[in-house]
């Protein structure tokens, strides 16, 4: 799991397709071949949440053919992603040491591909980036405590030099102006502070 959402790893998450698509098959889902029966249950899942603008072609998010998404479904998906501990505990780490089993086991770093985790209030979820998504970034954050934002950004610019290494990647300035916006328009009340709404304790008990 730290290979696909830490490190946002194709290699990791086509391994956990394999495994998942294996168990699906053994308890009787129909088809031989584990990855497309995994990108099955994903457009399963993606049904159950009533994402009406996403459908999966492969479990990476590659650019092909059907395979597409929305910002709103994006954000419906990653917050019920989020809700799962094991899943909240792996994007909030800025980087995690792990242990790649195998003839050449080794220790290695894994570093957090979302540059504006913060440790404290940022605390997920995912980037992304392909050819004609551009680059992508579903951020949740922590406002006034306890409530939890999800931000979603699409299409932001992305260009690469000559030698394949970003040159420019506008979704953290993008992500950065749409928190601002949030601060700047944003009114956070408690309906049980008689101070945030004056009268609406009283127009709910009548």
């Amino acid at each position: 799991i730290d290979g696909m959402l830490i490190q946002s790893g194709s290699d990791a998450t086509y391994a956990a397709a394999r495994f998942i698509g294996d168990l699906l098959i053994a308890k009787g889902a129909t088809g031989s071949d584990p990855v497309a029966v995994f990108v099955d249950e994903m457009n399963q899942v993606a049904a159950r949440l009533d994402l009406k603008n996403t459908h999966f072609m492969n479990p990476v998010g590659i650019d092909q053919d059907d395979h597409y998404s929305s910002a709103r479904d994006l954000a419906t998906l990653a917050a019920a992603a989020i809700s799962k501990p094991v899943i909240a505990e792996a994007v909030k780490q800025v980087s995690v040491q792990t242990v790649i089993e195998g003839p050449n086991r080794r220790e290695v770093t894994l570093v957090n591909t979302n540059q504006l985790l913060d440790g404290e209030s940022v605390h997920g979820v995912k980037t992304g980036s392909t050819g004609d998504a551009g680059a992508c970034l579903i951020l949740a954050k922590w406002e006034r405590g306890t409530n939890r934002v999800i931000t979603v950004v699409m299409g932001s610019d992305l260009t690469y030099d000559d030698e394949g290494i970003i040159a420019v990647d506008k979704r953290w300035d993008d992500t950065r102006a749409v928190l601002k916006a949030i601060e700047r328009d944003v009114r956070w009340v408690s309906p049980a502070d008689p101070n945030d709404v004056p009268g609406l304790r009283e127009e709910l008990a009548a």
